[in-house]
């Protein structure tokens, strides 16, 4: 599952929306354990204005081998929704990239959700900072622990995608501290929430080369 990768994109400045799933199969209910002939994708809505497909293309090449053929289920894949995007996506490839690329280009088609427990994934597996945010919205902690379920709280508090997609960003240990720090800035959450996330990033080696 492209855990990392969709914390790493989702802590782009101007990607607005991402969510984990399945696609480019016929499979009609690809899950984690049967996933059929579909491929892990990660799918990205941005606002053009501040962030360009061009930008999301560096961070998505620099970011894994694209050189290496793969399982479907893990191979290199853009799936496109506009005829725009495909041309974007494959004059990158022939101009930007240092080495011939395996990735393939598809239309989207059909899109799956991702089981719960991957979703905002960095996030649901801090449990400091899970709970900091229960105690703050007196949200049912045991609800959460019995089901392991973010998507519930996000819909019962009204959290915003936003919100937590840059503090699972913020989590990930993707990103250099002062990155951190502005994504953290970003974002309207208690101050003992923030110094908890400052203090994880704090002690995490970035493994991106996002900066």
């Amino acid at each position: 599952m492209s855990l990392s990768r969709i914390a790493l994109i989702g802590g782009l400045y101007g990607v607005e929306f991402t969510r984990i799933g399945y696609t480019g199969g016929i499979e009609p209910h690809p899950c984690y354990l049967h996933i059929g002939d579909h491929t892990e994708v990660v799918e990205v809505n941005y606002n053009k204005r501040i962030i360009s497909l061009s930008d999301i293309l560096r961070v998505f090449f620099e970011n894994h081998d694209y050189t290496m053929p793969l399982p479907k289920r893990y191979a290199s894949s853009i799936f496109f929704t506009e005829s725009s995007q495909y041309d974007e996506a494959a004059s990158f490839m022939r101009t930007r990239l240092s080495y011939p690329a395996v990735t393939r280009l598809s239309p989207l088609v059909t899109y799956h959700d991702a089981e719960h427990m991957f979703h905002k994934y960095y996030l649901q597996n801090t449990p400091t900072v899970m709970l900091q945010l229960l105690y703050e919205y007196n949200w049912d902690w045991k609800t959460w622990f019995s089901e392991f379920n973010i998507l519930p709280f996000v819909t019962k508090l009204k959290l915003s995608s936003r919100l937590m997609r840059r503090m699972n960003a913020a989590l990930s240990g993707l990103f250099p501290p002062e990155y951190v720090l502005r994504i953290l800035d970003s974002i309207n959450i208690p101050d003992s929430i923030k110094r908890e996330c400052k203090l994880r990033a704090s002690h995490i080696h970035p493994q991106c080369i996002l900066m």
